[in-house]
Parts: C-alpha cells; structure tokens; sequence
C-alpha cells in the first residue's frame, strides 16, 4: 500500500505532525460547526415535514430539540427559521410535492 515509496515511519511522522498542527485542528473545529448546520437543517425540514403530516406530541418534542440543537451551533440557524415563519406556502410547497 506504500505507493509514495515511504516507510511506515514516516507514515507515523506525518501523521503525529498532521495531529498536532494548531493551523489543521483550528480549521476542522471550524468545518465542523457547518457540517453540523446542514445536518440539523435537513433534519428539522424533515421533523417539520413529518409534524405537519401527523402532529403529535413525540413528533413535536422531538422537532423542538433539534430546532434548539439548530439555533445552539450557528446564528445562521435563525435564517432558516425565519423562512419558516415568514414563507410557510414553501413549506407546503414541499409537502404537496412528498406526498404526490
């Protein structure tokens, strides 16, 4: 598997350096909080989807604590919240077209 042509020693050495870079470990904390962002969006557009269609109160907890979760990584969360509130024919837009 060494196609570089380098030992495993170096192999070690490259990744003990990669380990300890505070320049890699401040950038992959910073990716990290949108990768969350855009998980916690798609999943609370699916719970909402998923309480439109049946609202009950498990379904409703469990929207509220991903929402919380949403708002909790990144102001950007709020973005989308307010799409929520201020465009709500998109909303059905996207039921109409999961259900069909």
């Amino acid at each position: 598997m060494r196609l570089g042509g380098f030992s495993c020693s170096d192999g070690l050495l490259a990744a003990t350096v990669g380990a300890v870079s505070s320049m890699l470990i401040y950038y992959s904390q910073e990716v990290r909080a949108y990768i969350m962002l855009t998980f916690l969006g798609v999943l609370s557009v699916a719970f909402l989807l998923r309480c439109l269609k049946s609202s009950t109160f498990i379904n409703n907890l469990i929207y509220a604590i991903i929402v919380f979760c949403f708002l909790y990584t990144h102001r950007y969360g709020y973005l989308l919240i307010a799409e929520y509130i201020v465009c709500p024919h998109h909303v059905g837009d996207i039921l109409f077209l999961v259900e069909n």
